[in-house]
């Protein structure tokens, strides 16, 4: 009887033991299973949907552009019609004499009314080694692209580098991290980077 009621507790034991294990797996696999399907979902549509979505004046999108810049350790190509902003000068500066090579690629009418101003921009620039500043020659055609890469991550948007812009203005601010879309991006700032009739600034 002893015999039998022994076996009935292993078997009982046994059970739950197998059941548990079942919960477990079940939940872990699915929760694998999941996370691949969501990765490989992110990485077929990211090209299309942004990882992240700012709205000025919302949210404070110089707050944003900064946090983001002081994360970047090797290069930023910057591709910015307007740019008269003083905290994001300040930390393109410091980024630069930290080792980043900064290029940044202005358009031929608003980089020319920033310098009839005396644009702080330009003077906190002037003579930093890392920086380096290239101008379209076309005038007819606006350079009017509000973009960045790090290599890293894309941010583009329609706010330009100002402060009504980034801090009072109705913009939107995008970052992407896939792959494609920064190489899209960097690809087609060295083709204007690289533009023939181009003003070389510094």
């Amino acid at each position: 009887m002893l015999k039998y009621m022994f076996r009935g507790v292993l078997l009982c034991v046994f059970f739950m033991a197998l059941r548990t294990a079942s919960r477990s797996f079940s939940f872990s696999g699915l929760r694998d299973l999941a996370h691949h399907v969501g990765t490989s979902t992110v990485s077929a549509s990211s090209s299309k949907a942004p990882t992240q979505e700012v709205y000025c004046p919302n949210e404070n999108c110089e707050r944003v552009d900064e946090s983001l810049l002081r994360d970047s350790s090797d290069h930023l190509d910057i591709a910015m019609y307007a740019f008269t902003d003083h905290e994001i000068a300040d930390e393109l500066v410091e980024r630069a004499n930290h080792g980043v090579k900064i290029r940044i690629y202005r358009d031929f009418d608003q980089y020319n009314q920033e310098v009839r101003r005396d644009s702080y921009v330009l003077r906190a620039f002037a003579g930093n080694p890392n920086i380096s500043i290239r101008v379209k020659g076309n005038r007819r055609d606006l350079m009017h692209l509000k973009a960045w890469s790090d290599g890293e991550l894309l941010r583009e948007g329609s706010a330009n580098w100002s402060v009504g812009g980034e801090k009072y203005q109705d913009n939107s601010l995008f970052v992407l991290r896939d792959q494609a879309s920064v190489t899209a991006f960097e690809r087609k700032f060295d083709e204007m980077w690289s533009r023939p009739g181009n003003q070389i600034v510094q």
